[in-house]
């Protein structure tokens, strides 16, 4: 029987740390979002100092830094995650196919040793159908002469019980010879074709779950490289926005004191 735990355990550990890695996502999307809220800041529009609109915008652009700051940490992180889950995710369907694999040469193993068994019952059934169509033969001759001998000794001594024991003995052959014949036409009209028939099906149902695991595995494989793009797309994106706030924080630290938003 195939043994799991190697790559059961490795896919174990991948969920582990893609799980911290969740955790760690959360978190940073928490933060981000408590940045980025409006509450945050702290000089309302209403009431301000005239000069103060300026510190106001500055302040404001560089909490939607912040903000993209997080963003950008919360992409990355979903960067790795996504890693992680699709190696384990392979990782699993790779296991699953060796398994397949296994089973599949079980099954061709156990059709090729029926195979060689069944030549070799076969090889016995035939030999003794021929040794006792053989003794069949000889018994039969036995009787022939007897009876030619007492044909002409008609006076011989026990002539009876001598024929009648050697014609017990033709039909005790006769009966082995046809007990013999029925068990080798069992064998091979009924037995053997009804194992070739179920190895055969065993073989090809697991030939089948070979092919069905490879396909998963190339789906697999394709989900993770889905799944990977999307990750590098959203961070990309969230790097493009990290830039423009920072630009627009540049901006604002650079306009006058009284400059409006």
């Amino acid at each position: 029987m195939l043994s799991r735990t190697p790559s059961s355990s490795r896919s174990n550990a991948l969920r582990a740390c893609s799980a911290l890695l969740l955790l760690t996502l959360f978190g940073c999307a928490t933060d981000a979002a408590a940045v980025g809220r409006p509450g945050a800041v702290a000089t309302s529009a209403r009431g301000a100092l005239p000069g103060a609109e300026g510190a106001r915008a500055a302040r404001q652009a560089e909490q939607k830094v912040e903000a993209a700051r997080g963003k950008v940490a919360v992409a990355e992180l979903a960067v790795q995650l996504q890693r992680l889950e699709g190696e384990a995710q392979v990782a699993e369907a790779q296991e699953d196919l060796r398994a397949a694999e296994v089973a599949l040469e079980e099954a061709r193993s156990a059709q090729a040793a029926f195979d060689l068994e069944a030549r070799v019952k076969v090889g016995r059934s035939e030999e003794e159908l021929a040794s006792d169509e053989s003794r069949l033969i000889a018994e039969r001759a036995d009787l022939a002469g007897i009876r030619a001998i007492y044909a002409v000794e008609t006076e011989a001594r026990a002539k009876d019980e001598i024929l009648r024991r050697h014609e017990n003995d033709v039909l005790r052959a006769e009966r082995a010879l046809a007990l013999t014949t029925l068990e080798h036409q069992q064998l091979t009209a009924v037995t053997l074709p009804q194992g070739e028939r179920e190895h055969a099906e065993h073989a090809r149902a697991a030939q089948a779950k070979v092919g069905a695991k490879q396909r998963e595995l190339e789906l697999a494989r394709l989900a993770a490289q889905k799944g990977a793009l999307a990750a590098q797309r959203d961070l990309a994106e969230a790097r493009a926005e990290l830039q423009e706030a920072e630009a627009t924080a540049a901006e604002r630290s650079k306009a006058p004191a009284g400059a409006s938003e």
